[in-house]
């Protein structure tokens, strides 16, 4: 756990998850970080702030899962899966 007061100011890079309005103005210094979600809960958004550009970049935070390579799912599989999915979304 890290003070916000005193500690946060010795990070640059800090990426964060959805989080409530307060904790984003603490840990973002705006609500960008308490809006990733207003699409509903999938897919996963995530946000990354560089402190001393006060640039915020909005990303998707993706990793294989080790379950689904089990049972023979590969890494491209899964991207067509997730594209399917999304395409719906595109405006």
């Amino acid at each position: 756990m890290i003070d916000e007061r005193r500690g946060l100011v010795h990070f640059r890079h800090r990426v964060a998850l959805q989080m409530s309005e307060d904790e984003s103005h603490a840990f973002v210094r705006s609500r960008k970080a308490s809006q990733l979600q207003i699409e509903g809960p999938s897919p996963v958004c995530a946000l990354y702030l560089d402190t001393e550009s006060d640039q915020a970049i909005r990303f998707k935070p993706y990793s294989s899962d080790p379950a689904t390579q089990a049972a023979g799912e590969s890494l491209f599989d899964q991207l067509a899966m997730l594209g399917r999915e999304l395409a719906p979304r595109r405006v």
